[in-house]
C-alpha cells in the first residue's frame, strides 16, 4: 500500500489482545506509527495536540465507550475526515447505516480472526489514501480551495464529480 509507512494511526484499547492484534495487523502493512491509549478520555486529550489517519476504538474503552468517543470526535470536528473501525467484545452499537454516519468503516465484534482485522484494515486504509467517503470527499475539497491549495481541490472535485454522477 502506497504510503502506509506514513500513516498515523490511534488505537484505542485497555485489552492487550486487542492492542496487540491492532498493532501486528497495522505492522504486516508497514505502518510505524501506531499510539496505543489504554481509555477514550486520554485519547481525547492526545487528539487535542496530534492529528492521526485512522483510528482503532474498542467499543469497551474505559470511561467513554468506543461509539461515543468516535461520535464525540467527529461532532466536535477535531477529526471529521478520518475513518475509524470499531470493535470490541461487546454487541454492535447501532446499525451499519448510523456507524457509516460518522465514518465508522465497519464493527468487528471480537474474538475476530487476525485475517478479518487485516481485511478490514487493508480496505480502512485504501479508503484514507482515496480520501473517504463523498461526504468527506467534499468536505476536503472545499477546505483545500479555501486554503488556496486550488490543484489539489480540483482533483478532489473532478473525483467527487464522477463518484456522483
Amino acid at each position: 500500500m502506497e504510503n502506509a509507512d506514513k500513516k498515523r494511526v490511534l488505537v484505542v484499547t485497555s485489552d492487550n489482545e486487542h492492542a496487540k492484534a491492532a498493532k501486528n495487523s497495522l505492522s504486516s502493512f508497514g505502518i510505524t506509527e501506531i499510539t496505543v491509549i489504554e481509555n477514550s478520555l486520554a485519547a481525547l486529550d492526545k487528539l487535542k495536540s496530534n492529528a492521526y489517519d485512522i483510528i482503532l476504538c474498542d467499543q469497551d474503552a474505559k470511561h467513554i465507550p468506543g461509539w461515543l468517543f468516535i461520535k464525540e470526535v467527529k461532532v466536535a470536528g477535531e477529526l471529521p475526515n478520518v475513518p475509524a473501525v470499531l470493535f470490541g467484545k461487546s454487541a454492535q452499537p447501532d446499525t451499519d447505516e448510523h456507524l457509516q454516519e460518522y465514518g465508522v468503516i465497519r464493527y468487528l465484534k471480537s474474538p475476530f480472526t487476525s485475517s478479518n482485522l487485516d481485511f478490514l484494515i487493508h480496505s480502512t486504509l485504501s479508503l484514507a489514501t482515496t480520501s473517504g467517503t463523498v461526504e468527506n470527499k467534499y468536505t476536503k475539497a472545499k477546505s483545500t480551495f479555501l486554503e488556496d491549495r486550488f490543484d489539489e481541490a480540483g482533483k478532489l472535485f473532478t473525483e467527487l464529480k464522477a463518484l456522483t454522477k
